[in-house]
């Protein structure tokens, strides 16, 4: 997926003939973008001329996007077009709002080569290396969750730089699902 801070801004997505094609407009800037899966190749067109762009860096969220229904993707072609991206020097940058350890077991091969935003931008790495991670006080954090308890909700976590933490009441099968979401979880 594509994001944009530009209010006037619009993308839309065809699939034609194994071309992903992304017609971005931004202000006045209009681009096609061809992702061609097959010959694992990318070509930018400006359609506003003389504007030559360089790409730097590629951005995609996970759920809905990345991924299919089943939570996967197709490996074999991905890893031809990250040998590409890396071939042109071009970053790849996984943006989600899920736990990096869960991020990062989609790409067990390349993760260490690869930067990630996760948990919502509070948990920025480059492979294993923290370059970012939001802090809440401890004693916010208290209160945060005193005023949660009131309300009794059903499952609560609470991720940090280490690990995500749940209840010790949680039942078993709420830890399972859990779990997907948040591989290094304790109780």
């Amino acid at each position: 997926m594509i994001y944009s801070m530009e209010k006037n801004s619009k993308i839309s997505r065809l699939i034609l003939g194994g071309f992903k094609i992304l017609k971005i407009m931004i202000k006045n800037l209009r681009l096609l973008i061809f992702l061609d899966m097959e010959r694992v190749s990318l070509t930018i067109i400006t359609l506003k001329g003389g504007i030559k762009m360089t790409i730097k860096m590629i951005a995609v969220d996970m759920d809905g996007t990345f991924l299919n229904d089943e939570k996967k993707y197709n490996v074999v072609q991905f890893n031809q077009i990250f040998q590409v991206l890396e071939e042109k020097k071009i970053k790849f940058v996984v943006a989600s709002g899920n736990q990096y350890f869960q991020l990062r077991s989609f790409f067990p091969s390349h993760y260490e080569r690869m930067a990630f935003v996760a948990e919502n931008g509070a948990n920025i790495l480059i492979g294993r290396k923290h370059i970012y991670n939001a802090e809440i006080p401890s004693e916010n954090i208290k209160k945060t969750l005193a005023i949660l308890e009131k309300l009794q909700p059903k499952n609560l976590i609470l991720c940090g730089k280490k690990s995500a933490y749940i209840s010790e009441t949680i039942s078993d099968s709420a830890l399972n699902e859990a779990k997907f979401y948040y591989p290094v979880l304790k109780k």
